[in-house]
């Protein structure tokens, strides 16, 4: 089966979705050591840059479409 292009951008939407929601929950429950805090900063921040990039992407594709 080939994706299309809006299924494509929809994934990336889902994706950056779930990525910050992610990003959320680490940060409620970063109440652990000062190290284990910074790893999660880390990851959090990792994740942010990954739901932009892919909210860009989708955007990118939406642009992209004929007849939009």
């Amino acid at each position: 089966m080939q994706t299309t292009l809006q299924q494509l951008e929809e994934t990336y939407e889902r994706w950056a979705a779930d990525a910050e929601a992610l990003a959320n929950r680490i940060m409620v429950l970063s109440s652990q050591s000062k190290q284990a805090q910074e790893k999660q900063l880390e990851s959090v921040e990792t994740l942010l840059e990954e739901a932009q990039r892919l909210r860009l992407c989708a955007a990118r594709l939406r642009q992209s479409r004929p007849g939009l």
